[in-house]
């Protein structure tokens, strides 16, 4: 059976152990991206674990070509992160400048708890301030160039990537991994804009074609948490799906496994009998959940804009249906040509599921004031998933609100 079916087997100890003795080891954009996200002391450790694991690392022309076209705008989001934290404490700093508002805080406990803000604040500038000299001066990715030099793969003609759309439509139309779970990012009529939802899928294989040329087997470490790369049970990460193990060693004859990044952090230490402090393996987790949210939301705000813009519409129209420019409420929201009635069920389907995610999001965090996590989110930490409350709320409140245009919009029409 395991020779059949090698991607559900994938996890035997002896079989990593051989991986770790001589695979090649591939890492993807996000890992790399990551490094401008994580303190000094982690993003140090997990360069020291490069540096020693150099002469196997190797990355694909797509993950290339992904952390230095968004390596600037991952600086710049940080940079916000520093300012909000800034402004954040300065405001808190505020509240304890009139001992007024204190009458039971002593004079010099205020006078310390300003001091220590003064402090706080101060290391985050100046921490902000080496961030930013990033944009023109970058140790990270002078760091990255020295450790992937000569260890990046070859990339694809322009010819050979029209071959990959229409066969990557065909995947993922089929829902086969990788990067079907990108089937929605923005395309175009330019040849990079219409590549835009099959970036997974090009380093999928040109991570094939490296496999099969040099008859070697691959760890891959990847901070991409989606379903299109893992096998989830009941809010758990099993491992690899298992069809991607299958199609990789069915093309390559090599075996192949993935990592998450933190647990790629303690088996290459484990590996190098280097310790790793549980500090570093933490905020590697965190950072790799938060990203998952921002992926999460970034996929729904374009639905909540199109609900959003179509809901601004409708107020003050006696007509439900029609605009002055000829358009539709429903073409707007991607539903040209349906009707009415169908679209009005499809939305209140839309927000009976986000009704269930908004209760089962307040039960776990009113669980967890007397208990434990739920299996489902034991790895999710509080402030993540106040985060998706937050967002899920957001978004029923966008589309009962489309409900309710509608509605009035059509009472309006009825009394004409």
């Amino acid at each position: 059976m395991k020779s059949v079916f090698p991607g559900h087997f994938a996890n035997d100890p002896q079989d990593l152990q051989r991986l770790w003795d001589r695979s090649l080891i591939a890492v993807d954009a996000n890992v790399l991206l990551n490094l401008y996200r994580y303190s000094e002391g982690t993003r140090n450790e997990f360069l020291d674990l490069f540096e020693k694991l150099a002469d196997r690392l190797w990355i694909s022309h797509q993950v290339a070509k992904e952390y230095l076209k968004n390596r600037l705008k991952v600086i710049s989001d940080q940079a916000k992160t520093y300012d909000i934290a800034i402004q954040g404490l300065t405001d808190l700093r505020k509240n304890f400048e009139n001992p007024k508002q204190h009458p039971f805080v002593g004079a010099q406990v205020l006078d310390d708890c300003k001091k220590s803000f003064d402090l706080i604040i101060g290391e985050l500038e100046q921490n902000k301030e080496r961030h930013d000299q990033k944009i023109t001066s970058d140790d990270i990715k002078e760091a990255v160039s020295r450790i992937f030099e000569g260890k990046v793969g070859s990339g694809f003609n322009e010819q050979e990537l029209e071959d990959i759309i229409a066969v990557g439509e065909v995947r993922y139309e089929n829902k086969i991994p990788p990067g079907f779970k990108d089937s929605d990012k923005a395309g175009g009529k330019s040849l990079e804009e219409r590549l835009a939802p099959y970036g997974d899928y090009i380093g999928w294989l040109q991570l094939i074609n490296k496999a099969k040329s040099d008859t070697q087997d691959v760890i891959f470490v990847t901070g991409d948490n989606k379903e299109d790369w893992w096998l989830k049970q009941s809010g758990r990460t099993i491992g690899p799906l298992p069809e991607l193990i299958d199609e990789f060693m069915s093309m390559t004859s090599q075996r192949f496994y993935m990592y998450s990044p933190d647990r790629f952090l303690q088996q290459a230490g484990d590996f190098l009998k280097q310790e790793v402090s549980v500090q570093a393996m933490e905020e590697v987790r965190e950072v790799r959940l938060a990203e998952s949210v921002r992926n999460d939301i970034e996929h729904l705000q374009p639905k909540y804009n199109a609900w959003k813009k179509t809901s601004r519409k409708y107020e003050g129209r006696k007509d439900p249906y029609t605009f002055l420019d000829g358009t539709t409420a429903l073409y707007d929201s991607g539903y040209e040509g349906r009707d009415p009635i169908r679209y009005k069920s499809t939305l209140h389907f839309h927000a009976n599921v986000l009704r269930n995610q908004v209760m089962q999001l307040s039960s776990e965090l009113s669980e967890r004031l007397v208990g434990e996590p739920s299996a489902q989110f034991e790895n999710v930490p509080d402030a993540q998933l106040e985060r998706m409350l937050s967002e899920a709320r957001q978004e029923l409140n966008a589309t009962l609100n489309l409900i309710a245009s509608i509605d009035a919009a059509k009472n309006i029409e009825d009394e004409k």
